[in-house]
């Protein structure tokens, strides 16, 4: 039986990402402990803004096989930063950029290259199917980059205003629900939640 640590979000709610890798984190390694401002330097977390590309590359370190599943094109933001965000975000860019999302831009290239070479990104959108089957391994988790609204089974495509979301999969419930650690707020550990969950990228984990 999979049991996995679970850990909140922090109480200004912009720390999702590293509640889910602390989780995996206290997972993976029971006897280690590993402080919070650790996970946020490691993360290049700034404010409300996280990166899977120093993530990845940080949980590669510690010896956990890690792949990122995703159609962004980190080839190209690798090569041309600000011009592919500019492409990618469009009007949306400005808002990020005005709240500081992009102050560690060059930390975030150079991180993205260090992924790419390391080969831990398929440019791909993973399935459900092979995910339910990645899950039934009892070493292997996946944090999920969602939009909150959608965990209560709301479309995606009738969120006007989406939040940016992370979430700690565990496994497949029923036929119908995945078992994840929501950080929230607020908090809901091992939360059942409809497999029509909008999932974007997502990092697959495993030991």
């Amino acid at each position: 039986m999979k049991i996995v640590p679970y850990y909140p979000n922090s109480e200004d709610n912009i720390h999702c990402l590293q509640a889910c890798i602390k989780s995996a984190l206290a997972f993976y390694f029971p006897n280690e402990k590993f402080e919070d401002n650790v996970v946020d330097q490691k993360t290049l977390q700034i404010g409300g803004w996280s990166w899977f590309p120093p993530a990845v590359c940080w949980l590669n370190s510690l010896g956990i096989k890690v792949k990122i599943y995703s159609i962004f094109d980190y080839n190209r933001f690798a090569s041309e930063g600000e011009n592919y965000l500019r492409e990618f975000k469009k009007w949306f860019y400005e808002v990020e950029e005005k709240a500081g999302a992009y102050k560690n831009l060059k930390e975030l290239q150079d991180f993205t290259k260090k992924m790419i070479s390391n080969n831990l990104w398929a440019n791909e959108i993973i399935d459900s199917e092979k995910l339910i089957e990645l899950l039934k391994d009892e070493k292997t988790l996946a944090i999920g980059k969602t939009i909150y609204e959608s965990l209560d089974g709301t479309p995606s495509s009738q969120v006007k205003n989406p939040t940016s979301h992370f979430v700690l999969l565990i496994k497949e419930y029923n036929y119908h629900q995945w078992l994840l650690h929501d950080p929230g707020l607020p908090e809901r550990p091992n939360r059942k939640v409809e497999k029509s969950l909008h999932l974007g990228d997502v990092v697959v984990l495993s030991n």
